[in-house]
């Protein structure tokens, strides 16, 4: 019975290392185009054009990851510098909060800062 899509979302979605995609055939009109996925040797993917082997990159990592979880075997580990990255975002609040976090509440004009005017600009204050 297939997994869930929330549960298997995260695995489709991963930075895995691709391999390819490789040119079979003729470099300047191959037949076909290969995608293996380095963290996955089970892993293989082949399309006619570029576009149709993106197309159908996601449904077929979906369709590996079901086949484990139909025969009742754990998931791969994800790669390791997907989980890096998302402790380190969960670790680090987006630089939008520490601007917004190191700003100091002002109420009105007063509290605004402008810069010096030149000497002779008679516009400022």
């Amino acid at each position: 019975m297939p997994m869930s899509s929330d549960v298997l979302g995260p695995y489709v979605r991963a930075g895995w290392t691709w391999i390819g995609p490789t040119p079979i055939g003729d470099p300047a009109q191959p037949d076909y185009y290969e995608l293996r996925i380095q963290e996955l040797p089970d892993f293989f993917l082949a399309g006619v054009t570029l576009d149709e082997l993106y197309a159908e990159l996601r449904p077929a990592l979906r369709t590996f990851f079901e086949s484990y979880t139909e025969r009742n075997e754990p998931l791969p580990p994800l790669p390791r510098k997907w989980i890096v990255s998302i402790r380190e975002r969960l670790r680090r609040p987006s630089a939008t909060y520490r601007v917004i976090s190191s700003a100091k509440a002002v109420s009105g004009v007063e509290g605004l800062r402008f810069p010096k005017a030149a000497d002779g600009d008679k516009t400022s204050a």
